[in-house]
């Protein structure tokens, strides 16, 4: 009992030595998608789904590192095949480790998700737990390289970011 906490007190320690503030996100999201094989056998049936989604999260940032909760609900329509729609739910926490003044954070997190199908479909319903860790390097200004580990899938993750600059915003 003494050793937990004396490790919460240092934790605490090191979160009230450094400035620290929170902030509440809010954010949605629209896909629209085309599916050729929704069912994924020789039958071939295509279908277009909409897919929306709805998150916030809890963000607890300092100098050094940002720990964030959160939780992401999505809803999947398909057009042609409504008994296929479904929903998802995720919720998570996830550490950022920030080194100094660079933009090359250095991820840990853990989350939980489900999905929701109608009867016909309890196939496809599922519940998962997942532990990651990532790093994020910059090798240009537009241009990242990702490379993580997942823990429950065993697998090792290498992807590149690479942003196009656009013109969305024109002067009137």
């Amino acid at each position: 009992m003494k050793n937990i906490l004396s490790k919460i007190s240092l934790i605490l320690f090191f979160i009230c030595s450094a400035s620290v503030f929170s902030q509440v996100n809010f954010y949605s999201g629209y896909q629209f998608i085309y599916d050729d094989n929704i069912y994924n056998n020789t039958l071939q049936e295509e279908d277009f789904i909409n897919s929306f989604s709805l998150g916030a999260a809890y963000n607890i940032e300092s100098e050094i590192n940002n720990i964030q909760f959160y939780y992401e609900g999505i809803f999947s329509d398909f057009q042609k095949q409504k008994i296929r729609s479904f929903s998802a739910n995720k919720i998570g926490i996830v550490e950022t480790h920030l080194f100094g003044d660079s933009e090359n954070p250095l991820n840990a997190g853990v989350n939980y998700s489900f999905r929701l199908n109608r009867d016909e479909f309890k196939l496809y319903d599922f519940n998962q737990l997942s532990a990651y860790i990532n790093y994020r390097q910059s090798i240009e200004e537009k241009h990242f390289l990702i490379a993580g580990y997942n823990f429950f899938f065993t697998k090792m993750i290498l992807k590149t970011l690479l942003f196009f600059p656009t013109q969305n915003t024109k002067p009137f």
